[in-house]
């Protein structure tokens, strides 16, 4: 009796969830129209209605699904999805995304080799409607994207539930504590959560995830695009139309209140190498304009890279503008040193590690409090350095474009310290394979019956 008393609160809060979704769902449908209309469409998958093509080829074994919120996420799932769907060849794979820049990342990095759609909305009519008609075998989840009907319907439905690159922010933890009773039933579900790190691993327990089935595996985002990885500097450049010949400087993932610093700390640098690209990436591509701004009065002239034929370059221009989705990784890789933004002003840090994939020396400034530790990574390794004002990026700068030698070893250095946790990878997929070999195994969950969905919710065998 008591333990029943425990769980109604659990099952209001998720009932309530549900009629929650379900109307803002309805409420929402113009939004989505105008939304997806200006992106080529897509509304209907987020309606749980599937195009037919994807029908077909569920029909006839089931498929695995994989879902990323927008670009960062879906270049996680990049890493490790070939490999994954290498162990299952028969099983079509159908990745879902909430953005549009997320399906065009998705687009770019995985091409025709994947069903593209966008997540059917957290409503649990909808997420039904989607699962009968997808038959996911294996649910794969990156990072956050802990939405409780995504969860409690595909577990209910037979599905296996993974979350990889699992992360739990402090912010985000102290959130979730407000609905831990809500939370601990949608947790449990899952099967297996590979986390980057022990604090994210105690903080996925205590809001109700077994601890036996999560596992501290540490951050996909250490593990190179072997396609980029694969090619050497002047190739990297050739097939982004960069200047082979120029030194390149990226500033990427910049907020705002940085790109002035940038700016600032590049004057004295192209005094001393007037050949210089800078190339500057803004966070969101949506402040192109404003930065395009700043950079004129900056007195320097900047081409935006949306502007650009495919395979051009930007000319003689000082500063190129990285105002497209899915480019930087490839063109931090392609540089000769980068500055990860985020870090200049107090907004916790980007991904420090990503240039450091590729040998490129990274910059970046005090406020790092989000990367996990790449921070410290880097600098006990000596390949990267932090800088806490204009003044000091420009010297730091100035150093590196000076001394090829020091930069080759700085670089070196970078990689091989994000190659020596490097591991994620292949921890991940043998982690996944013996889930999966576990439900072949046993037949034990397999896909139910369509129709038997119901039966599932009611806590029968299917």
């Amino acid at each position: 009796m008591r333990s029943a008393l425990r769980k109604i609160p659990e099952v209001l809060l998720t009932a309530l969830y549900g009629l929650a979704g379900t109307l803002a769902a309805v409420l929402m449908l113009p939004f989505w129209l105008v939304v997806d209309a200006r992106s080529g469409g897509g509304t209907p998958s987020r309606y749980g209605f599937i195009p037919r093509r994807v029908r077909e080829a569920a029909d006839r074994a089931g498929t695995i699904w994989l879902h990323a919120a927008s670009v960062g996420e879906i270049g996680v799932l990049a890493r490790i999805l070939p490999r994954i769907a290498a162990l299952t060849p028969d099983l079509p794979v159908v990745v879902t995304t909430v953005t549009s820049t997320g399906r065009e990342r998705a687009r770019q990095l995985l091409g025709e080799s994947v069903f593209l759609l966008y997540l059917p909305l957290d409503s649990p009519v909808i997420v039904r409607r989607a699962i009968r008609r997808l038959h996911p075998q294996v649910l794969v989840i990156a990072e956050t994207e802990l939405w409780p009907n995504l969860i409690l319907q595909t577990a209910a439905y037979g599905t296996r539930l993974v979350v990889v690159n699992g992360r739990l922010s402090v912010r985000g933890f102290r959130r979730y504590l407000w609905l831990r009773a809500a939370m601990s039933r949608v947790l449990a579900r899952l099967d297996l959560v590979c986390v980057k790190s022990a604090a994210d691993a105690e903080r996925f327990v205590a809001l109700g995830a077994d601890r036996n089935r999560v596992a501290v595996t540490g951050d996909l985002k250490s593990e190179p695009l072997a396609r980029i990885e694969d090619e050497p500097v002047p190739a990297r450049r050739a097939r982004l139309g960069l200047p082979l010949e120029r030194p390149i400087f990226t500033a990427g993932s910049t907020r705002q209140g940085e790109e002035e610093i940038v700016l600032e700390a590049c004057r004295p640098v192209f005094n001393e190498h007037p050949d210089l690209l800078l190339v500057l990436a803004p966070r969101y591509p949506h402040r192109a304009a404003e930065v395009e701004s700043l950079i004129a009065g900056a007195g320097y002239d900047a081409v935006r890279r949306s502007t650009l034929p495919s395979g051009s370059g930007p000319g003689p221009a000082r500063v190129l503008l990285l105002d497209t989705i899915g480019e930087l990784e490839s063109i931090y890789a392609a540089s000769d040193t980068a500055f990860v933004g985020g870090s200049l002003v107090p907004t916790g840090g980007h991904n420090l590690l990503e240039p450091a994939l590729y040998a490129v020396p990274v910059l970046f400034g005090p406020y790092t409090g989000e990367t996990a530790g790449a921070d410290e990574l880097l600098l006990g390794a000596g390949g990267g350095r932090r800088v806490a004002s204009a003044g000091e990026l420009g010297a730091q700068l100035a150093d590196l474009l000076a001394d090829p030698a020091l930069r080759r070893d700085i670089g070196e250095a970078a990689r091989e310290a994000v190659a020596a946790g490097r591991g994620t990878r292949s921890d991940i997929v043998e982690r996944y394979r013996r889930l999966l070999g576990l439900q072949h195994a046993s037949e034990r969950r397999g896909r139910p019956d369509r129709g038997s969905i119901v039966a599932a919710e009611a806590g029968e065998e299917p």
